[in-house]
């Protein structure tokens, strides 16, 4: 597992989300964990979106009430061949199939109007799971343009790459586009 605790958000590698600055772009290597909500700063949870590979909305909703964390504040975008018909307190797009990056891309568009300029968060939280599906150069432009929008915006964003599963290529293009690479290793 990676950082779960959310009262000190590191995970003795130096990961310390609560330094990003309004408008920074982080990529998260990790060594095959996964990314947890706990690492994020508290701060994070007053508007946020998850953009989740391979979760429900209503999975999702359950792990911030594991964490604690207000649920009316955090949307979702649910990349996941599962269906779910969720109603519950969480703003949430309509489930997008991890194949189709346009529909990724257009849920996420609807879902960025509800970040507060210089405020919001994004977490993209499993891009490894998306090369699956598509073209590395594809996922890189669909990450490239979110980074550009994030930043115009002033939002931090978080984009989350296991290196184990990726060519360090691949992770190499992800690192042009954001201000830096924060490593983040299983305990």
């Amino acid at each position: 597992m990676l950082i779960s605790d959310a009262a000190n958000p590191t995970d003795g590698n130096g990961l310390r989300l609560e330094t990003l600055i309004a408008g920074e772009q982080v990529l998260v290597t990790t060594d095959g964990g996964t990314f947890e909500l706990g690492a994020l700063p508290d701060g994070a949870f007053e508007n946020l979106l998850v953009v989740s590979v391979g979760t429900t909305a209503r999975k999702m909703e359950s792990r911030l009430r594991q964490l604690g964390r207000p649920l009316n504040s955090v949307g979702v975008v649910p990349v996941s061949p599962s269906t779910d018909d969720y109603t519950g307190p969480l703003w949430c797009e309509e489930n997008v199939y991890p194949s189709d990056l346009t529909g990724v891309s257009i849920a996420f568009s609807r879902a960025y109007r509800h970040l507060r300029e210089g405020r919001g968060w994004v977490v993209f939280d499993n891009l490894s799971v998306l090369l699956m599906y598509s073209r590395p150069e594809r996922l890189h432009r669909l990450v490239d343009s979110f980074v550009r929008q994030c930043r115009s915006k002033g939002l931090r964003g978080v984009y989350v790459v296991d290196e184990r599963s990726v060519e360090p290529s691949t992770v190499e293009r992800f690192e042009q586009v954001v201000d830096r690479t924060l490593p983040a290793r299983r305990d």
